[in-house]
């Protein structure tokens, strides 16, 4: 069973990529839905239960830590990740005080790709022994 992943970004072009991007990684990932804004973030969240979450942190109805916010209310177990070309010490802070456990700048791809693997290994041991025996 694949491991799913919910992405958040007001612009399609980023979320086309990034999910090019997961879709490539050779992990057992799949992106199982893309939303534009905040509040479908959320709403999707809900719904579906994703195993993951990737928000940007400028989008409209919801920006990417109130979503954020909101979403570690409803599932408690889910890592989240801003994916933000406003990646900062700030804004990790701010994203820590709301219960998201990353904040990848957009212009380092591949360590998204990394962060989701320690995420999801943190939280679903034995995904690493998975990819190690790659």
């Amino acid at each position: 069973m694949a491991i799913r992943i919910l992405v958040a970004d007001d612009h399609e072009s980023a979320r086309v990529a990034i999910s090019q991007l997961i879709r490539v990684s050779g992990e057992n990932w799949e992106v199982c839905y893309e939303v534009d804004n905040g509040q479908a973030a959320v709403e999707r969240a809900a719904d579906v239960k994703p195993d993951l979450v990737i928000l940007d942190v400028v989008m409209p109805r919801l920006d990417g830590l109130k979503a954020g916010r909101e979403i570690r209310a409803l599932l408690p177990d889910v890592p989240i990740v801003i994916y933000s070309i406003l990646a900062s010490p700030q804004l990790e802070s701010e994203a820590r005080k709301v219960g998201i456990q990353a904040v990848v700048d957009k212009s380092k791809r591949g360590e998204l790709l990394a962060t989701i693997q320690k995420l999801l290994a943190d939280r679903l041991p034995g995904i690493a022994e998975g990819a190690s025996a790659r």
